[in-house]
């Protein structure tokens, strides 16, 4: 069942901003810190769930250089399996 129920946040988020600008903040930040700031731009809480969710629906794509980053060691070390990263590119 498709949900397009305008009330929904991610319909909101697509709504307000447009799914390229939604896109570039996620690229750029993350799931988590990408919530925490568009949540400070409209003003009412996004979750990180809500971004995992776009990410997921528009098969988005980042990529991630730091390899400081805990998913990129865990990756690296063989710890987390990298099938489970689908929407990241590792560098």
């Amino acid at each position: 069942m498709k949900n397009d129920n305008p009330k929904t946040t991610t319909q909101i988020l697509l709504k307000h901003f447009g799914k390229e600008y939604l896109y570039q903040v996620w690229a750029e930040l993350g799931m988590y810190k990408s919530a925490e700031r568009l949540s400070k731009e409209i003003g009412f809480w996004v979750t990180e769930y809500t971004m995992r969710y776009l990410s997921y629906k528009f098969s988005w794509k980042r990529i991630v250089t730091d390899k400081n980053l805990p998913i990129y060691r865990g990756i690296l070390k063989g710890s987390q399996p990298r099938e489970f990263y689908k929407h990241i590119i590792f560098n």
